[in-house]
């Protein structure tokens, strides 16, 4: 194969994995990029969770630097790599994750009613319930944390208005689980929201984060059944894919045993889904971090910070593993699936 896959452009698939992923995905796209394949190039955008950011981040031209100081806390002073230190600026205040209670009895309210929440976006038999009252909702809140300083967190960062180039945020209905994928101009029967609401759903962690209403269907986050949904590239026209995977691990350079445990199921997860694609013909770029990037994130999956070592390690992996010899086919047939939309 030496020309580009059928369908001009291609799509980029981001992953979840809270503020590690959107770190980690920022550093592994900054690579991308020195390598010759900007994901600006990028037809369509599909996100999961905070990945949803990213995706939008992207096609709404925000700089990878700016991505990635949104949830970085600190610009190391000690680092000798200026080349990468300049460019990750933590002049933005990051994006933090608070608890939402003030006393130990609100606590016990809201652990009732994140637990519900919960409880009901896992089951995997889907009885129809009314939503509870409102007095219930109020006295037992299904969220325990708060991201942003206010409830309206995307109001920070995000237009209410879609841009033009194509974003699709995938989250989870609560009630009937299965997956919806929110954009400009969604299929019939998929809920119609702003763009601001669509990343909120998407990045809705139940039991964490309270549901999202949009039109009329309650909304969490959509990495319950895969923290990236690649499979849901095949409903776009490009055939070339680009995921970038942020909690599973390049097989390459896999972390310690711990870590690979933890990330066997997402890892299995995305492969198959890599397989599916493939099967129907799809050119497939998968972009995985490697172990000290893992390592170095350690527990900070929900912490809504991270340190900009992340993102170098992340960023160094990436430019490693992209000097590879089998990566150079890959670079060239996107570069030439991006040209061609360019030109269309």
């Amino acid at each position: 194969m030496t020309g580009a896959p059928n369908g001009s452009g291609f799509t980029a698939v981001i992953g979840g994995g809270g503020a590690m992923a959107i770190g980690i995905s920022a550093g592994i796209l900054m690579a991308l990029k020195d390598a010759g394949l900007d994901v600006a190039d990028a037809t369509a955008a599909i996100g999961t969770s905070a990945g949803s950011t990213v995706a939008a981040d992207v096609q709404l031209g925000v700089p990878l630097d700016e991505i990635a100081a949104r949830v970085c806390t600190d610009r190391s002073s000690e680092r000798d790599d200026a080349q990468f230190a300049d460019r990750v600026e933590a002049e933005a205040a990051p994006l933090a994750t608070t608890r939402a209670w003030q006393s130990w009895p609100e606590l016990g309210r809201r652990a009732i009613g994140s637990t519900w929440v919960l409880t009901r976006a896992l089951s995997p038999v889907r009885v129809p319930l009314p939503e509870p009252p409102g007095i219930l909702r109020r006295s037992f809140p299904g969220a325990l944390l708060s991201l942003g300083e206010s409830h309206d967190w995307a109001s920070e960062f995000y237009p209410e208005a879609w841009p033009e180039r194509r974003i699709c945020a995938v989250a989870s209905d609560l009630d009937t689980g299965r997956r919806v994928m929110l954009e400009a101009d969604p299929t019939e029967g998929t809920p119609r929201a702003t763009l601001r609401r669509a990343l909120q759903a998407s990045c809705a962690i139940p039991g964490l984060y309270p549901p999202v209403r949009v039109d009329g269907a309650r909304l969490v986050d959509g990495g319950l059944r895969s923290a990236t949904n690649l499979d849901l590239a095949a409903r776009l026209p490009s055939r070339a894919v680009l995921a970038i995977s942020s909690i599973t691990y390049d097989p390459s350079d896999p972390p310690s045993g711990a870590g690979r445990l933890l990330r066997m199921w997402p890892n299995r997860t995305v492969l198959r889904e890599v397989g599916y694609l493939r099967r129907l013909g799809h050119e497939v770029l998968l972009l995985r971090p490697g172990r000290v990037a893992l390592e170095l994130a350690g527990s900070t999956l929900f912490s809504g910070r991270i340190t900009s070592d992340i993102v170098e390690a992340a960023y160094e992996g990436a430019r490693q593993r992209l000097a590879m010899p089998d990566m150079q086919g890959h670079l060239e047939r996107f570069a030439i699936a991006a040209q061609a939309s360019s030109a269309a």
